[in-house]
């Protein structure tokens, strides 16, 4: 608890005003920055954007050195690459919010960006100057993307891509609106929920006559290389390591441990990027999707118990049910829409989900090898007809009148009644659990 409490400071004290010695205290002014590009670009067909680790600043005839971090927003072309060290010449702006749900200044906050540079002056100073690992890493990744598009024709590969590495960008925008009127927005992001629903059914269904600690095992091998050949950004990081964390608490079955355990993670992760735990919705759906897997799925299945697990879809309609429950406000508070078919939707998609992923992932790798492309299509046939089941399911109950709906009138005191409410129930539970495991001994 004083470790967590620990973390808690340290996130207090990254949310003060930044000293002179970082660059968004120079906001506002006209400067001359010197910085490498610190991660994939992400680009779109008219716009770059570039996160770039400020080196040093000048501003009039001084120059000093600074850090800190600046998004840079750019014409598509010329093209940059991860490791390029640039001389940026333009105003440092403040970023701004734009109106709705959606926080763009805490979305970059939670990266610590405080600064934009929008179309500066651009002069290359040098190339391949970041880390050998993670340039083959990112090198990988996009040629991933690519051969992905060779592969599966749209929306199928847009689909394929954000399953397997959590690329949004490309995806049709009805596809994706598709998926956030239905509650599956969550499938094609790499988040610590989604990993470990993934992985267990993985572990589960490749390694089900071995021991619990062995299928854990071999569950965290799989993270960690997926992770690997995904790129290893930050985010996904993020996500390996809840879904690790939540994996492990499972593997423990016991609650108060299992609590430690998630506690013991939220603390380092906050000690590590402080400002994640207020500012990053993906991180905090980890955490609470993982918190309703340990608390609030014991009392799902005590209500489900004379259901029969047909072809696993009792256990799927637990996790996908716990997790909902433990999400659901926040879900409504950040995207302020509320899915009436959200259940039924993961429960006829979550199931196939690995498969596809399995059979999507072979074809891709298979791609990179000439002589087995042909193979590679043959297999990407296979997930390719999932992915069109996958679709189809999203098409049809997005269209359902009244599938979905706003709930603009969300708010945060709505969401502590929820969560009260919620606390009871499971008190409630646990110390009926408790009494009656009492009066058995």
């Amino acid at each position: 608890m004083l470790m967590f409490c620990g973390g808690l400071v340290r996130m207090q004290g990254s949310l003060h005003h930044p000293d002179p010695g970082i660059v968004d205290y120079y906001n506002g002014q006209e400067v001359v920055l010197t910085g490498m590009i610190r991660d994939l670009p992400d680009v779109r067909p008219d716009r770059s954007y570039l996160t770039v680790d400020i080196q040093s600043l000048t501003v009039g005839k001084e120059s000093q050195h600074i850090t800190g971090k600046v998004l840079m927003k750019t014409a598509p072309y010329p093209s940059f690459d991860y490791g390029d060290v640039l001389r940026l010449e333009g105003r440092l702006l403040t970023p701004q919010d734009r109106g709705g749900s959606f926080s763009y200044v805490h979305y970059l906050a939670k990266d610590d960006i405080f600064s934009i540079m929008e179309n500066p002056s651009i002069q290359m100073i040098a190339s391949h100057q970041g880390n050998l690992l993670y340039a083959g890493l990112y090198a990988f990744r996009q040629s991933m993307g690519e051969h992905i598009n060779r592969l599966f024709p749209e929306p199928s590969g847009s689909l394929l891509a954000g399953l397997l590495l959590g690329i949004r960008k490309t995806m049709p925008q009805d596809l994706s609106e598709n998926l956030q009127r239905t509650g599956l927005t969550h499938i094609i992001a790499l988040s610590g929920f989604n990993i470990t629903i993934i992985i267990t059914f993985i572990a589960g269904f490749l390694f089900a006559r071995f021991r619990r600690s062995l299928r854990f095992l071999f569950a965290t091998v799989i993270i960690i290389l997926f992770t690997i050949l995904v790129g290893a950004a930050p985010s996904v990081v993020r996500a390996a390591v809840m879904g690790i964390v939540g994996l492990f608490a499972l593997t423990v079955g016991r609650k108060a441990e299992s609590l430690s355990i998630l506690l013991l993670a939220l603390m380092v992760m906050i000690l590590l990027h402080p400002l994640s735990l207020i500012y990053d919705v993906g991180f905090q759906l980890s955490f609470l999707a993982t918190l309703g897997l340990i608390l609030i799925s014991p009392v799902v299945r005590h209500v489900l118990e004379k259901v029969p697990n047909m072809w696993g879809i009792k256990e799927i309609l637990i996790t996908t049910v716990s997790a909902q429950i433990a999400v659901l406000p926040l879900l409504l508070s950040s995207f302020e829409r509320l899915s009436l078919v959200s259940i039924l939707c993961n429960i006829l998609v979550l199931g196939i989900i690995p498969l596809t992923m399995l059979f999507g992932f072979l074809a891709l790798l298979l791609s990179f090898i000439p002589w087995f492309f042909i193979l590679a299509k043959v297999i990407g046939f296979v997930a390719f007809l999932l992915l069109a089941y996958i679709i189809a399911v999203v098409n049809i109950f997005a269209s359902i009148p009244f599938s979905s709906f706003l709930v603009s009138w969300w708010s945060l005191s709505l969401s502590v009644v929820f969560y009260l409410v919620l606390a009871c129930v499971l008190f409630s539970f646990y110390n009926k659990v408790r009494k009656t495991k009492t009066s058995v001994d």
